[in-house]
């Protein structure tokens, strides 16, 4: 794990996004392009200047050759540089916006060439300051060091799912499995976010009524906590599944040529696992005032 602090105006906005997936065909290309562009504009009343990202891992497609899911016609290329440098030169434009990169199970899977992850660091900085790990937590800092709230963040291993046959109870399920997956990782994070599921959702703070008696008088009122205390009650805090821009299927090749794999029609390993298709996107963390207003999830082409 990494610790990490942020120093951020008291109004600005987290981009939380995982997946990217460069070096694979199914890379959501003109998504990204859509994201740098969010990025690099003004946001919900900020200036591009108040954009903060938060990168959950899973940079490249990191399926080499030896690896049983390798499908020559899927990937651009069956070497790992590649794919290294196509995700540096693509998170340059929004280099100084950067917070944390972390680590993902693709990128992990490449270790006997080296960190990956790390590496991207080092060649976007000239140092390894941006590497979250696989997991991280950030603290979110005012600019005159007053802490605003605490950030678990990590890429996550296990996947989400549901067998339930209506969306209102597929929509819950998910919902709950986020938070019980996160909720036990760390008891003073107010944001917890992860990454890996190529699902994009989120599920704000609960705060439930309650009567007390106070002068003979019945009142009501509602449970609440500070963002900023060592211990949050797991049903006071957002919980963010962070999208991806991986594809499940290929659509603009229409033609079969054994000849010229890369140009053909081709299947991903997503659609081979049977799974169903999840809108690609990422999500946004507004903060006013040092607090999380609301997360909007940003869908992409």
């Amino acid at each position: 794990m990494r610790l990490l602090t942020q120093k951020v105006p008291r109004d600005f906005n987290i981009f939380l996004i995982s997946c990217t997936h460069f070096g694979s065909r199914l890379h959501a290309s003109s998504g990204f392009n859509s994201f740098i562009e969010k990025v690099e504009s003004s946001y919900e009343g900020l200036p591009h200047t108040r954009n903060y990202v938060v990168h959950h891992g899973d940079h490249i497609e990191g399926i080499l050759a030896d690896d049983k899911r390798f499908q020559l016609s899927s990937n651009k290329t069956a070497e790992a540089l590649p794919q290294f440098w196509e995700a540096v030169k693509a998170y340059k434009p929004i280099k100084n916006k950067i917070v944390a990169l972390m680590e993902g199970n693709h990128d992990q899977r490449l270790w006997r060439y080296g960190n990956i992850t790390a590496a991207i660091s080092r060649e976007l900085y000239g140092d390894f300051d941006r590497y979250a790990s696989y997991t991280t937590r950030i603290s979110w800092y005012d600019k005159k060091d007053r802490l605003l709230f605490k950030h678990f963040a990590t890429h996550g291993r296990k996947s989400l799912g549901s067998a339930a046959d209506d969306p209102i109870r597929v929509q819950s399920n998910l919902r709950l499995q986020l938070k019980r997956r996160l909720k036990m990782k760390a008891g003073d994070a107010f944001l917890m976010t992860r990454g890996h599921s190529h699902m994009l959702f989120h599920t704000p703070p609960i705060h439930e009524m309650y009567l007390y008696e106070d002068a003979n008088k019945i009142t009501s009122t509602y449970t609440k906590t500070s963002q900023g205390r060592t211990w949050i009650h797991p049903d006071h805090r957002w919980y963010v599944s962070v999208g991806a821009f991986y594809r499940i299927y290929v659509s603009e090749v229409l033609k079969y040529d054994p000849m010229r794999p890369q140009e053909s029609v081709t299947n991903s390993y997503v659609e081979m696992g049977d799974y169903d298709p999840a809108q690609l996107g990422y999500a946004v963390a507004v903060v006013r005032d040092g607090k999380i207003q609301k997360v909007n999830e940003e869908y992409i082409a």
